[in-house]
Formats: C-alpha cells, structure tokens, sequence
C-alpha cells in the first residue's frame, strides 16, 4: 500500500481522500451501523467499501472511489501547531449558538466577537448598521489547566461565514462544543460527540 512501512511507525499509515457527498447520499437518516474496508474495484482502482445495516437489519453494499495521497503530500494534511492558548471555555449548546449565529448573519453582520472569562461569562456579539448587539451567558465551565495564559478574559473576533456550518451541522445533536481561544483573530472549536471529538480551527478575519 501506498505509505506503508512497518519499520517507521510514523509512515505506518495510508491517507486517502474522498467526495464527502458520496458517503452522505448512503447513510440513511437513522440510526446504522458501518463496515469500512479499503480495497479495489473490478478496475484495480482504489474504493473505500462500505456495508450499511439499517434498523431494519439490511445490508446494503457500497463502493465509493477514493483517491490515495502519496506520502510526499503528507505534510498538508499536517494539524497546525497551536501555541499560546488564552482562554480555554465550555460554550452553550450548538443549537444555542447556532440560533444566534442565524440571527446576526440575517442582520447582515459579518464579524461575530467572542468574549470569555475565566470566571465562566461568555459575551457573543457583533456590529451591524445601527450598533451592537450581543448574547451573554454565565456560569459556564472553564479549563484553566488547558490554557497558559495569566490574563482575566480574551476575546477572538470570526468570520460568521466560518463559523455558522459548524453550528449548524451538530445543531439537532447532544454534542458539546469547547472553545480554546487562541489569539484575538482564532479559535479552535472541540466538538465532543458520543464516540468522537472533533476539532475546527477558525481564523483568519477580513476587515
């Protein structure tokens, strides 16, 4: 396989991509169970099959084409380093935030300010025509071992068009999201699932 080295534990990997839309259009809308293999088609290209059992206990069978990286490009898949983190806090619900984020986007904001404390106030707010408006919540629950800053509060100003899929996409969900402010202009958001954690790091303001 394309990466494999057993004697380099850090090469021990194989990276494929593949058209996230193909896995969406089999995956029925409750709850299912997935068998994933990497293999190949008739062809002798590359697929990612995939078994799908729904509730109704029948398997379907599917093959969605993938495409293997070369190890050469690893690199770009690489995390970014994440440094000096100020504020690391447990935000509201994703579906809270997402009807907020709604709001001041059809407000035609395009800037949302998150303000945090290290004793658990959170402050969402953006600028529009006429002035300012905001949402504040407290009592919210913060890491001050995740973070390695002195400082009483910090705030991260986003794009709202980075942000509102995020929201939106775990808003029907019980997922709990995290926000480790990294710098006035970025942020990473911890989406932790039930079997899962994912992590989205925003920046990168246009004025």
């Amino acid at each position: 396989m394309v990466g494999m080295n057993p004697r380099n534990k850090d090469q021990n990997f194989i990276f494929f991509e593949f058209d996230i839309d193909s896995l969406v259009r089999i995956l029925p809308g409750g709850h299912c169970y997935l068998k994933l293999k990497l293999s190949k088609s008739q062809s002798d290209e590359p697929i990612l099959a995939v078994e799908v059992r729904n509730p109704e206990a029948d398997i379907v069978s599917h093959q969605i084409p993938i495409t293997i990286v070369l190890s050469k490009y690893w690199n770009t898949y690489t995390r970014p380093t994440i440094g000096h983190r100020k504020m690391c806090i447990s935000m509201p619900p994703p579906r809270v935030i997402a009807r907020f984020i709604h709001a001041f986007k059809n407000m035609s904001a395009r800037v949302v300010k998150f303000t945090a404390s290290t004793s658990g106030d959170l402050r969402i707010s953006t600028k529009i025509d006429h002035g300012e408006i905001d949402a504040s919540f407290s009592d919210l629950q913060t890491i001050p071992s995740e973070t390695d800053s002195q400082e009483d509060t910090a705030n991260v100003q986003l794009m709202i068009r980075n942000i509102t899929t995020l929201f939106q996409s775990f808003a029907h969900t019980r997922s709990r999201v995290k926000m480790n402010i990294i710098s006035n202009r970025m942020a990473e958001f911890n989406i932790y699932s039930e079997d899962c954690v994912l992590s989205f790091i925003v920046g990168n303001v246009s004025d």
